[in-house]
């Protein structure tokens, strides 16, 4: 046996990254991919969709949202299973539903159907994401790590990029039911790269401890390439953070203005990731070109968040962010303009996406810096949690508000103004936990959960 640092979990930490760790982490980059398409194939479809059934705009906006519905509650009820059952067995799970029910979705009779299946799809989804930036986190070396986060961090825009450049062929030569089946394509190509490829997550293993936990540990550090070890480290205790932490002295302002924020960015995002294919296909754009301004949407998504990251730097996270949504604000009226004229549209559709995933990207920087180390995971989990109800409220919300008369440009002005709260109370939040004593004093250790 060889000689290791201290703990096990430093190991892989170290050294250059071997091929099989280099595999594992694009795996589970790869995966985020696959995911970001499954989140926005109903976007893609929708116009197809309705017209096929005879959908009203409320009719698709619940379509829309069922997915966002599924993934929320999966990321809830699901996902911590891996917490006790391991990251790997979840994942797999999770791919084999999410494979199985896309090729459920392509062959859906009814619009009933294909809600119903796309609700179970986002349960999938949503157990199954918490788990990929831990592998992507875990299997890089300590030089690799931030720049394949970041990578990951770029799945759902990336997937709509790639998956709706290759769906738009596939929807104008044999239908909408041929994007789900390339999903089901994806879904199964990971799921067997994942089996391939990516072991379970040695920190699960150190922290749950299994009766086989060190041959079950050393059996993973062979599979990528790096030495066994003699030992694992000593147990741990680590108290739970509670919803009340979040609310001890000045960090009950901020918790409450960073729940605003998200929710807010979260309903603006989905709303044009959701509806701007068939908002542009309904002015009069073809349905091709709508699903193409959806993708140049994911575009601008990529390219919002890389200068967002590179701007952070050396400008503070809150002012980044404002000014992403403010922009985000002003876009939207653009947008709304140019929807009906094919260049312009498509060329706003790029500049909304580029600063709504800015906005997106900024709201994790922001948030993890504006709660002491001791609950950050827990006030990061409650406001993304939160933002997520925004996300499933803005889709069927704007189908609702189509039907009764509004036409899209109507629409971009509505959802403009959560951006505009949302830049307000990034701006009213204080000064970085990080950057203050008194702000980490407030909270210290949480109280252990009853």
């Amino acid at each position: 046996m060889s000689t290791t640092p201290t703990d096990v979990r430093d190991v892989i930490g170290h050294g250059r990254m071997t091929g099989r760790q280099t595999a594992a982490v694009v795996v589970a980059i790869f995966l985020n991919v696959v995911d970001g398409f499954d989140i926005l194939v109903m976007a893609f479809t929708g116009a197809s969709v309705s017209a096929e059934f005879g959908l009203g705009p409320g009719g698709l906006g619940l379509l829309l949202s069922a997915g966002l519905v599924g993934m929320a509650i999966g990321s809830i009820g699901i996902a911590p299973l891996a917490d006790r059952v391991g990251r790997r067995p979840v994942t797999i799970a999770s791919l084999s539903l999410i494979t199985v029910l896309m090729a459920a979705s392509a062959l859906a009779p009814s619009a009933a159907a294909l809600g119903a299946l796309r609700f179970l799809t986002g349960l999938g989804i949503g157990a199954m994401l918490p788990n990929l930036s831990t592998f992507v986190s875990e299997f890089c070396t300590a030089r690799w790590r931030e720049p394949a986060i970041t990578l990951n961090s770029l799945g759902y825009a990336l997937g709509g990029t790639i998956g709706g450049l290759l769906a738009a062929p596939l929807i104008a030569a044999y239908g909408w039911r041929a994007a789900f089946w390339l999903g089901a394509a994806f879904g199964l190509t990971g799921l067997l790269l994942t089996l391939a490829f990516v072991p379970e997550s040695i920190h699960h293993l150190v922290v749950r401890r299994p009766a086989d936990a060190l041959d079950r540990v050393n059996d993973v550090l062979r599979r990528i390439g790096r030495a066994p070890v003699d030992a694992l480290p000593a147990e741990e205790t680590v108290a739970r953070a509670r919803l009340a932490d979040m609310f001890r002295g000045p960090l009950g302002r901020t918790t409450v203005l960073i729940w605003v924020a998200f929710f807010c960015v979260m309903a603006s995002f989905y709303f044009a990731n959701s509806w701007t294919p068939q908002l542009l296909a309904g002015a009069g754009l073809s349905e091709q070109q709508g699903i193409y301004g959806g993708v140049l949407l994911s575009v601008g998504g990529v390219l919002g968040a890389l200068v967002f990251a590179a701007v952070a730097v050396t400008v503070p996270a809150k002012l980044v962010e404002a000014g992403a949504l403010v922009g985000g604000a002003v876009m939207f009226v653009v947008f709304s303009l140019a929807l009906s004229q094919a260049v312009p549209a498509l060329v706003a559709a790029t500049l909304v996406g580029f600063f709504t995933n800015a906005a997106i990207a900024g709201m994790y920087a922001v948030v993890a810096t504006r709660y002491p180390s001791a609950i950050r995971g827990a006030g990061v989990g409650w406001a993304v949690g939160v933002g997520r109800l925004g996300a499933i409220l803005a889709p069927t919300l704007a189908g609702w508000l189509l039907a009764t008369g509004m036409g899209g440009r109507g629409l971009f002005v509505v959802f403009l103004l959560p951006m505009l709260v949302a830049a307000g109370a990034v701006l009213a939040l204080g000064r970085p936990a990080a950057a203050t004593s008194e702000a980490a004093a407030e909270v210290k250790q949480p109280s252990p959960a009853p």
